[in-house]
């Protein structure tokens, strides 16, 4: 769950912005800046993006956009032949760019409600503001999802490039549903060691902490609440842990309500394979008086998910 820990890493410019430096209890226009400050006390239960995938905030509110290295390695060693021929490697270091999304979001007052903070000497509701900041993380959590279709931004879900793996045949079917707990794991070490083999055992390593193993809510709740059998205590989540060499521990094992039913994926939480981007996170201006109103206007700019290493990130259908 996100908590506080949100506000202190990924949206720590909140309140470092245009606003109002003299906070006085007896100005109308003040009780909004105060407003700002108390948001960090409330917690976003429903944002979870975060704790799928590292967090990068580029703090710059002049940037267009955010570009990231890459080194690509060609060529092999080889025995001396008798020609005498040399077997040349070289390296090339890339750089990709994608672009930074400026966005908008805001929170009104009329002028009676201030008038009554003046009177009464009290601090405005600060529901309106809260709902600024978490209106502003459900769409970039939307975004790292699932990207963005019009402005051309690809999400975790949704990324064409991520590879894929068939499920083994089961005795009585490919479903997990029809499958027995060992045959569960089986196409879990198969999903890991087809990665580890193809990724000449760069990714994956065996008991990596940021290994992650994303499954399907109705999977992993089944798994984690399934013993292995009616004499165990054992459940199934406890018994691929222990036997899988790509899992650390059960945390390495997470539930997700956006991966399609049918299909389990693995990938890194790294942010050298893969990073949520922010240009800035969400930066209040000074509120704006507007006849009978009191507007205060915000913006922030997103870049999205970046898949660094696609192959990284690996899926398994049809189960």
């Amino acid at each position: 769950m996100i908590r506080n820990k949100l506000f202190s890493t990924v949206v720590a410019g909140l309140v470092a912005s245009d606003t109002i430096a003299d906070v006085n209890p007896e100005n109308i226009a003040s009780a909004l800046v105060r407003v700002e400050t108390e948001a960090y006390k409330n917690d976003y239960e429903e944002i979870t993006f975060n704790e799928l995938f590292p967090i990068i905030n580029l703090n710059d509110r002049t940037a267009t956009s955010f570009g990231y290295y890459y080194v690509t390695e060609a060529g092999k060693a080889q025995l001396s032949n008798p020609d005498g021929k040399i077997a040349w490697v070289d390296s090339f270091v890339g750089m990709k760019q994608a672009p930074l999304f400026d966005g908008n979001v805001g929170y009104k007052y009329t002028l009676k409600e201030l008038e009554r903070v003046g009177k009464l000497g009290t601090r405005l509701d600060s529901l309106k503001v809260e709902t600024a900041i978490s209106a502003t993380l459900e769409l970039a959590q939307e975004i790292a999802y699932f990207g963005d279709t019009k402005r051309g931004i690809t999400g975790f879900f949704n990324n064409p490039d991520v590879p894929s793996v068939a499920p083994l045949a089961g005795a009585g079917g490919n479903t997990w549903a029809l499958k027995t707990p060992k045959e569960i794991l089986a196409d879990i070490n198969h999903l890991f060691a087809t990665a580890y083999a193809t990724t000449k055992q760069q990714e994956f390593k065996p008991n990596s902490k940021t290994t992650r193993l994303l499954l399907p809510t109705d999977k992993w709740s089944y798994i984690a609440s399934t013993p292995l059998n009616d004499t165990s205590d054992t459940t199934i989540l406890d018994f691929i842990v222990n036997k899988c060499p790509h899992l650390d521990s059960k945390e390495n094992v997470v539930a997700s309500a956006q991966i399609a039913e049918d299909t389990i994926r693995i990938f890194q939480k790294d942010k050298k394979k893969l990073a949520f981007y922010w240009g800035h996170t969400i930066n209040f201006k000074a509120p704006q008086a507007d006849d009978l109103m009191f507007k205060v206007p915000a913006d922030f700019s997103i870049g999205g998910l970046a898949l660094r290493k696609p192959l990284s990130c690996w899926d398994m259908g049809g189960l």
